[in-house]
């Protein structure tokens, strides 16, 4: 083949390439908007659903690594328990890990 041949083909190429970019930038785009889009919905439908709730109560386990100096990773678990209930009263407690603790609100009118 001729160097004009080349040419061509490297052009085409080039051409498909450039085409193929901006397809998928833009399908790409489009389809990131919708899935925004219904995150935004869920994340709406989940806070009006904890909104409505009179009574709200949850555990959880968490883990809080250290690493020193020296490269060593130190590990402190903590669980714990809230709960909530509206409109006045919040209790929360944590053990493990570090020193034994517990939070209560209680708002009297």
């Amino acid at each position: 083949m001729n160097r004009a041949t080349w040419k061509s083909i490297a052009r085409s190429t080039t051409a498909a390439s450039a085409v193929v970019l901006v397809l998928t930038i833009g399908l790409g785009a489009s389809a990131t908007l919708a899935y925004e889009a219904e995150a935004k919905t869920l994340l709406k439908a989940m806070s009006d659903y904890l909104a409505a709730q009179k009574t709200v109560s949850f555990a959880y386990d968490t883990n809080l690594e250290i690493v020193t100096k020296d490269h060593q990773k130190l590990l402190l678990a903590s669980s714990g328990a809230v709960d909530l209930t509206r409109p006045d009263k919040f209790r929360a407690s944590r053990h493990g890990g570090l020193p034994r603790s517990r939070w209560s609100l209680t708002e009297r009118r």
